[in-house]
């Protein structure tokens, strides 16, 4: 089971990466 928590860490991290390439 993966933690709701980390979940969303990840798919923070994920667009800030997205937002980094966009830019």
């Amino acid at each position: 089971m993966v933690p709701p928590l980390f979940q969303l860490t990840k798919l923070l991290i994920a667009q800030v990466q997205h937002n980094g390439v966009v830019r």
